[in-house]
């Protein structure tokens, strides 16, 4: 605080964030994260001139997510398997799902693998999907947007017949990563594979995918499964 006389005064500065897990600068669908300088000036007692402005925060924690659960840390890079079987009323479908592994920097890609076994009568279609979740609380009220992107379509799989699909899913680099470290909000994703059946309600599964922060390397797709 200073008195200023008459002119143009500038007055240099810096400031130190404040060395807890804060999250990132967001906008959602029913909630924002925002951070702000603001400043003062009081001319009289009954004359005072307010203002601020914005910055974007980048969040120093490399887990904003860790809270959730410390054990989502030790599986970011190991392979995540799931399988479900449908009957329809014509016969059986089974199909199995790897992803290469959890965690996923912004921009990076892998490869997601799917098997399908259809001794059903009907021809089937693999479809692949990155979903997002956003989580908004407040005041004992709970929303929840959802958003599934569509990232690959596979081969159709023809009656009584079996097919491996292997799709890339490259994520965007300017989609903003997990984060549980607000009491108020979260975002989540997952990555969705769902077989489309004529006449007959879709049997879907879904993996578990953390977004990471940084730069990631080249893409190098992969074709080949891993044995």
């Amino acid at each position: 605080t200073e008195i200023m006389g008459a002119g143009i005064n500038v007055f240099p500065f810096c400031f130190l964030i404040p060395s807890r897990d804060m999250p990132s600068s967001y906008k959602g669908k029913w909630g924002n994260i925002k951070y702000s300088l603001r400043a003062h000036l009081t001319r009289s007692i009954w004359l005072v001139h307010k203002t601020k402005t914005e910055f974007p925060f980048l969040t120093r924690s490399e887990f904003p997510f860790a809270s959730k659960s410390d054990m989502i840390i030790i599986g970011l890079k190991e392979q995540q398997h799931a399988t479900r079987i449908s009957f329809c009323a014509s016969g059986k479908v089974t199909m199995n799902v790897t992803s290469e592994k959890m965690g996923l920097k912004q921009g990076e890609a892998m490869g997601v693998f799917m098997e399908v076994c259809n001794h059903s009568a009907r021809p089937v279609t693999p479809k692949f999907y990155l979903c997002e979740k956003q989580t908004f609380v407040a005041q004992s009220n709970k929303k929840v947007q959802t958003k599934d992107i569509l990232f690959g379509i596979g081969e159709i799989v023809p009656a009584e017949s079996s097919c491996s699909v292997t799709k890339i899913l490259i994520i965007p680099p300017h989609l903003p990563p997990t984060f549980f470290n607000c009491s108020m909000m979260n975002l989540e994703y997952g990555i969705k594979v769902t077989l489309d059946v004529p006449l007959l309600r879709n049997p879907e599964m879904k993996l578990p995918l953390v977004i990471l922060q940084g730069s990631p390397k080249p893409v190098q797709q992969k074709t080949k499964r891993p044995i």
